[in-house]
């Protein structure tokens, strides 16, 4: 067991410190893709507008911080990140307005030995989940 405060409390990188609970988490992602009221047009579109993505191969497009993923005649957005004492995966399926989020307590080097577990692990189950709900 590692405490990862002394290295996250004074972090000067955008995505640290964040603080939030696995359905707010969720409910952020959703209300991004679905509202307009939380982000105007102009930010969704730089964000995963299809003049801004970038096309990764037949299923997978990549905007900013944003994949789509089409699969089983579904689309998939998604957003994840990995950190020092945790893996996280957010997930929105547009055709049945279905949101998914993954917390996994594991992390990236310098706490993870070897370095590829914690994401490996994660892959996993997003795709059996996935396999799940769709």
């Amino acid at each position: 067991m590692f405490n990862t405060k002394m290295y996250l409390e004074n972090t000067s990188e955008a995505s640290d410190p964040v603080v939030s609970s696995v359905e707010d988490m969720a409910l952020f992602l959703k209300e991004l893709l679905t509202n307009d009221n939380l982000a105007n047009e102009a930010v969704r579109n730089t964000l995963f507008g299809e003049d801004n993505l970038i096309t990764l191969d037949a299923n997978r497009k990549i905007g900013l911080g944003i994949m789509l993923l089409s699969t089983g005649g579904k689309t998939i957005y998604t957003h994840d990140g990995i950190n020092l004492g945790y893996h996280a995966v957010n997930a929105y399926i547009e055709e049945s307005q279905t949101s998914i989020t993954i917390f996994m307590n594991c992390s990236n080097p310098p706490f993870e030995v070897p370095p590829t577990v914690c994401r490996d692990s994660m892959t996993t189950l997003f795709q059996q989940i996935l396999e799940n709900e769709l």
